[in-house]
């Protein structure tokens, strides 16, 4: 008889094991990601937000960094000051500045208390998604059996955590894009192009699904993603015109990837994918462009052969294959949230259960004492571990999705 695990309707004990799972879950946010135990001084990242918002009103252009680091120095008091909250160049596109503008009306403590109030938000629709996906995909029972597992590595996983303490956009750019994929696979494409028009301000977040959507002909979600996109422009683009705009947005990214937190070297182990991997391992340097090109024929593949696989795991390896070739950082890392309840839902086979057990622990490892031991042995490709966990990830989830499938395609054998 096949060895299962966990498809028997939960017990009293299992729900005090699920139970404390949840409890621990929210208590690892609360304390690694809103309090700081353990961490430095708070980065609020978004205040490349809050002061591009200021920038815009006052009638300047965030996008050349001089404006910039004046609107800073004028609230900060010095130019000193500027220089320490934005050492880098203003890389976000044009649409966010329908999060920046309202922001920057805020003062500098309250923007805080929104961004991270808005960050948890964004955890919670992220796991309420997960959770329904959960639904979907294997009704009561599985939601039952699996569900608190799955909100607990959407809540308590440490990207999650480092995610909120910076202030980064990457949750709320995500939950966007998980929401317009699932919408999507309802036929309710107006309100899925809305939502992947939202996460537009974080380009490489929502690029594949965009492109998935080309590619399926999505044409009215991508005409609702395009106009909420320009909408969410629009101040921006009246004030300063939408050529001019995007060349100035164009030539502020490229300023932002030439700075050393955001270009490939060997003591970088910020930046993620397969092109720090390959640069930390032989010196071979990949650029943007290229690998860029090589996650779209990567999608191109997938979608060719989508019908082999179970649908309901597209995303997550939509996402792994952009935290692989897309530019990104560890924090990006959220992304993999699909994946893991694909991994979950797929552990009924104890080997498959020890497998993505270990897969996930690799992942969650800290930086820092892979950091250590990487400088003690003058390895710094081990830094750039968790490119290699995620491609195994990705791989074991499609050969899990064609198994799923075909065993969907198998015929009943009657007696």
């Amino acid at each position: 008889m096949r060895s299962r695990v966990g498809d028997d309707l939960v017990t009293f004990p299992r729900k005090l094991i699920a139970i404390a799972l949840l409890v621990m879950a929210v208590a690892a946010l609360l304390c690694f990601g809103v309090i700081g135990v353990g961490r430095s001084k708070a980065i609020f990242d978004s205040i490349y937000l809050y002061f591009a918002g200021q920038t815009w009103l006052q009638g300047g252009n965030p996008y050349h960094r001089d404006e910039l680091l004046q609107t800073a120095a004028r609230a900060g008091g010095s130019m000193e000051y500027a220089q320490r909250m934005l050492p880098d160049y203003f890389a976000y596109p044009p649409p966010v500045a329908a999060f920046a503008i309202p922001l920057s009306l805020l003062s500098e403590p309250a923007a805080r208390v929104i961004v991270r109030i808005v960050n948890l938000i964004a955890v919670g629709i992220i796991t309420a998604l997960s959770l329904y996906e959960v639904y979907l995909r294997g009704g009561k029972e599985a939601l039952i059996n699996r569900g608190a597992l799955i909100a607990t590595l959407a809540i308590g996983n440490p990207f999650t955590a480092h995610t909120v303490w910076l202030g980064q956009t990457s949750l709320v750019s995500f939950a966007a894009t998980y929401a317009a994929w699932l919408l999507s696979r309802q036929q309710r494409f107006v309100l899925a192009g809305i939502c992947l028009g939202v996460s537009c301000f974080k380009p490489h977040t929502c690029i594949l699904v965009f492109f998935w959507f080309l590619l399926e002909r999505y044409w009215k979600a991508l005409v609702a993603c395009l106009g909420t996109a320009l909408l969410m422009s629009i101040y921006p683009v009246m004030t300063h015109g939408p050529i001019q705009l995007t060349l100035e947005w164009l030539s502020s990214v490229r300023g932002y990837q030439s700075t050393d937190f955001n270009r490939v070297s060997l003591e970088n182990d910020n930046l993620i994918g397969l092109g720090s991997f390959l640069y930390t391992l032989a010196g071979i340097e990949i650029s943007s462009a290229i690998a860029v090109f090589i996650g779209l024929i990567c999608t191109l593949i997938l979608w060719a052969y989508r019908k082999r696989l179970n649908q309901d795991d597209v995303l997550g390896i939509l996402m792994g294959i952009q935290l692989v070739f897309l530019f990104g950082h560890t924090y990006d890392y959220v992304y993999l949230i699909p994946i893991y309840n694909s991994l979950v839902l797929y552990a009924s086979q104890v080997k498959v259960a020890i497998s993505v057990i270990l897969l996930i622990l690799l992942l969650f490892i800290p930086q820092q004492l892979v950091r250590r031991l990487a400088g003690a042995l003058s390895m710094p490709v081990l830094s750039h571990w968790r490119t290699l966990v995620v491609i195994i990830m990705m791989l074991f989830v499609i050969q899990l999705s064609i198994q799923a499938k075909q065993k969907q395609r198998s015929p009943i054998v009657t007696s």
